[in-house]
């Protein structure tokens, strides 16, 4: 009878966490369908049935997007962006991370504690510093200007997530490498770095959503067409033009979907890298 009872309980708590699991994808899915279907519709028909399918698919509405929104070259910033972003964000964590999480550093700890208190700076409060600092060195409407803000904001939380994976891999493969001649610049690049690529996964997940969704610091740090970032580009795109709302929503649909294929692609290794990182840190 109590082994029933324990079974019963089990199965309606394990039901209660689909329940709600269901009910919170389905909350994130919708706004996404209904901006994909609604991309494929005509005014009218967007007019007269928002909720539902399009009766007839109107594929020009992209085209109208793209055209309007000058969307490559905007893609394209926000690509070059990115990709470098990340791969710099990857590359100096590790690097930075391996001494605090393998190696015993004076002051290793409080180094660690800066690194964190990045997390506790609202990007508002340094908007006028660093729009003069970034003037000042002549890197005002520039991708590298925007590069290097990003690098310096991503890279509190890419610390985090790095160290704490690292602190979880075996002291004794690292003495095994020592053991057999193993530098530690090799023992980092031969033995460690391969080690955490669930933590490199999270971060390339985390940094791109992040950069790729900004519209703070482009905001503030862009002003010509020419240099504008996808996000910027939508702000402009819904100020600049009598705007129809389907034209909107293709421009919106083509926005998401690189994020949409890089979280496809690297979603086995979010959870890893993100347990990792929170219960070991």
């Amino acid at each position: 009878m109590k082994e029933g009872r324990l079974i019963k309980k089990f199965d309606l708590n394990k039901l209660l966490i689909y329940f709600l699991l269901i009910i919170t994808a389905i909350l994130i899915i919708l706004p996404i369908l209904f901006i994909f279907i609604n991309s494929f519709k005509g005014i009218v028909d967007f007019t007269k049935n928002v909720f539902g399918l399009p009766h007839e698919i109107q594929f020009g509405n992209y085209s109208v997007a793209w055209e309007q929104g000058n969307f490559f070259r905007l893609i394209s910033n926000s690509l070059i962006i990115t990709i470098i972003s990340v791969a710099a964000l990857i590359f100096l964590g590790a690097l930075a991370s391996y001494p605090i999480a393998r190696k015993k550093l004076f002051g290793g700890n409080f180094i660690y504690v800066l690194f964190l208190s990045g997390l506790m700076i609202p990007p508002q409060v340094i908007a006028i510093p660093l729009f003069i600092l970034e003037k000042k060195l002549g890197l005002l409407n520039t991708l590298p200007g925007l590069i290097f803000v990003y690098i310096a904001a991503q890279l509190p939380i890419t610390v985090f997530i790095f160290v704490g994976f690292m602190r979880g891999i075996p002291v004794e493969i690292e003495e095994a490498s020592h053991i057999d001649g193993c530098s530690n610049i090799g023992t980092f690049w031969r033995i460690i770095f391969p080690l955490v690529k669930p933590a490199i996964a999270t971060v390339s997940i985390l940094g791109s959503l992040n950069i790729w969704n900004d519209f703070f610091y482009p905001l503030i740090l862009i002003n010509t067409k020419e240099n504008m970032t996808v996000t910027l580009g939508l702000f402009a795109f819904r100020s600049f033009f009598r705007v129809t709302f389907t034209n909107l929503f293709a421009y919106m649909s083509s926005m998401i979907i690189p994020m949409i294929i890089l979280y496809l692609v690297l979603q086995k290794f979010i959870i890893k890298g993100m347990t990792a990182g929170a219960v070991k840190g």
